[in-house]
């Protein structure tokens, strides 16, 4: 899991995000939205943030809602990432509130070690 994730308040506009962004060192591929109680509401992908109408309320042009709880097994995480296709699948804790990320790039790395393993039983 990443801790390093970018989260935002759901009634900012993406005019208002692009400007935050704009102030960090690196992109993040994924923004997390949040409402008023710091609780997930979705996540955007930077990229659809680029090209969406710069007017738009971030709760409003969320793409995906999806999530995972800390304590779900990897079973459970690759099963959700295969059926919907995902890149980046946000951490909640028991209150809904982001604690991390996993990146595809995590889940396949952890596909690799099994099969590592496997082979060298």
């Amino acid at each position: 899991m990443i801790l390093d994730f970018q989260s935002v308040d759901g009634n900012k506009t993406a005019k208002e995000v692009l400007a935050q962004l704009s102030n960090l060192s690196y992109k993040p591929e994924a923004i997390l939205v949040t409402n008023g109680n710091e609780k997930l509401i979705g996540t955007l992908l930077t990229k659809d943030l680029v090209n969406c109408d710069q007017l738009a309320v971030m709760k409003d042009i969320i793409s995906d809602r999806k999530f995972t709880y800390a304590n779900v097994n990897f079973s459970q995480i690759l099963k959700i990432f295969s059926q919907y296709h995902l890149r980046l699948l946000p951490v909640v804790d028991k209150d809904k509130k982001p604690i991390g990320v996993i990146s595809i790039d995590a889940v396949l790395g952890n596909i690799e070690e099994r099969q590592e393993e496997n082979e060298t039983i």
